[in-house]
């Protein structure tokens, strides 16, 4: 009979209270794939030892840290004066085959080599959304931010395998309608613009709007002012619009330059061999410079 955990915690505390109960030996149902060897081994529950609550959840946690289980649970029965473990698991399902349908814009290839659930696998919920993650990041990185992606998880008739198919609905680029520089009053806009990869959608240019190439780009304008001596600068997208039906970008960059900085007077020392003024004509600044 199945005993509830609260149950399980009364029966221990009894068990304590009138002497140790002696484990007499373990016995696993519900497993498909993984071997009853494997999983008593796993479990670390051993003939002869006494029956302790902690003991039983100790092994239970160590079957589950191997995510193979969906679920595990435990009880026991009195055979003789002593403890029979009753392990009852319930395995993921293996992986049957995996699919990817939709991806019209992405080459498959470049999808699988982001995927870490292979055919053979325990279907993980993580190692799923792990995948959902990185097959938006990759339609992301392409301009397709508002790709969606769903998984179809189909069973094979009396194997509990699955296959486990990935649907991808990838909508449209979304572009960069409108771009503006705010704060930027020493370094004339045409030139950020030049720096940047980010830029506005036109006729004659794609004008897509990439989150990761955006980062960058505000990294760009930094190393930009900084070069002139601005070295406290910072740029941020102080503003993202989405357009209509989602499929253009508003985006509002403010740059923060703070004070121009210049170079001061230069001094070294521990020069022994080589003169002042040869050290000083191979150095490319100079006092003043930004």
């Amino acid at each position: 009979m199945r005993l509830p955990v609260m149950l399980i915690v009364l029966l221990a505390l009894v068990s304590t209270a009138a002497g140790a109960i002696e484990i007499s030996h373990v016995e696993v149902s519900g497993n498909v794939f993984v071997s009853h060897k494997k999983i008593v081994s796993i479990f670390g529950v051993r003939q002869g030892e006494d029956y302790t609550l902690d003991r039983i959840s100790q092994g239970i946690k160590r079957l589950i840290k191997t995510k193979d289980f969906a679920d595990v649970s435990a009880w026991y029965r009195d055979e003789d004066g002593k403890a029979v473990i009753i392990l009852h698991v319930e395995e993921y399902p293996r992986v049957k085959g995996v699919h990817v349908e939709g991806n019209d814009h992405v080459d498959e290839t470049d999808i699988r080599g982001k995927l870490l659930l292979r055919e053979g696998f325990f279907a993980r919920p993580a190692m799923i959304s792990s995948d959902l993650a990185a097959m938006k990041e990759i339609y992301t990185e392409k301009g397709y931010n508002r790709a969606e992606i769903t998984v179809r998880k189909t069973p094979v008739p009396d194997q509990h395998m699955i296959h486990v198919t990935y649907v991808i609905a990838e909508g449209r680029k979304v572009k960069i309608r409108y771009m503006d520089l705010i704060g930027n009053g020493e370094i004339d806009s045409k030139k950020i613009r030049k720096t940047i990869e980010s830029h506005e959608d036109h006729w004659w240019s794609g004008g897509e709007y990439k989150p990761g190439v955006l980062e960058e780009d505000l990294t760009k304008i930094e190393t930009l002012y900084r070069n002139q001596g601005y070295l406290d600068v910072k740029a941020t997208v102080m503003r993202l619009d989405e357009i209509g039906d989602g499929s253009h970008v508003d985006i509002y960059i403010k740059i923060d330059e703070g004070e121009r900085n210049y170079v001061g007077d230069l001094i070294w020392s521990g020069n022994i061999v080589v003169e002042d003024e040869d050290i000083r004509s191979l150095i490319a600044l100079k006092k003043g410079d930004p």
